[in-house]
């Protein structure tokens, strides 16, 4: 009988990514083969008018952001990929009772491509009779926002309408259930 050597985490992360990029290609090529059937469609004169759609449509700059509007932002949905619980906890050097903290990360993204993420991290405090969890870093994303002129608006202004952006979301639940489900809390 054949046995199948072990697979490593490595391993199996490389196959994912593979999938993944495979999954990726594909949804970009059916992406495409609709505009040209759109646009195949179209007389010289509607092709003009509907140009700018396609101008619109979101890419990825050399230096790896990907530039909107602040309206075009808040036009996007945004979705739960990922949280975790953070590992590097002090507390087992310690003996007794000592207070801790429990502290994670999460990633969300939009549901077009090229993928947009923001993430951030998160702290977990308690209140009485429930587990509250808050937000405690800037967010991180592949983000550049850009005014009305079309002109980048920088880091840290981008930051700053990304943290309000994060505020207004109600992740706190949806990270809390995913935690739970995870780390089978």
């Amino acid at each position: 009988m054949d046995v199948a050597p072990p697979v490593s985490y490595a391993t199996a992360g490389i196959v994912i990514i593979k999938v993944i990029c495979v999954y990726l290609l594909q949804l970009s090529y059916i992406a495409l083969k609709m505009r040209l059937k759109i646009m195949s469609g179209l007389t010289t004169t509607s092709w003009r008018q509907n140009f700018s759609v396609t101008i619109s449509m979101l890419s990825v700059s050399a230096d790896g952001y990907i530039r909107l509007s602040f309206a075009k932002l808040q036009s996007l949905t945004l979705v739960h990929l990922i949280s975790g619980l953070d590992e590097n906890s002090t507390a087992s050097i310690y003996s007794g009772a000592i207070p801790t903290e429990i502290t994670g990360y999460t990633e969300w993204v939009n549901t077009t491509t090229p993928a947009i993420t923001i993430g951030w991290d998160w702290q977990m405090h308690a209140d009485q009779d429930r587990t509250l969890l808050h937000r405690i870093s800037a967010p991180r994303s592949n983000l550049m926002l850009q005014d009305s002129l079309g002109i980048d608006v920088g880091p840290a202004k981008t930051t700053v309408i990304l943290e309000a952006l994060v505020n207004e979301l109600d992740w706190s639940n949806i990270v809390r259930n995913h935690i739970g489900l995870r780390y089978r809390v």
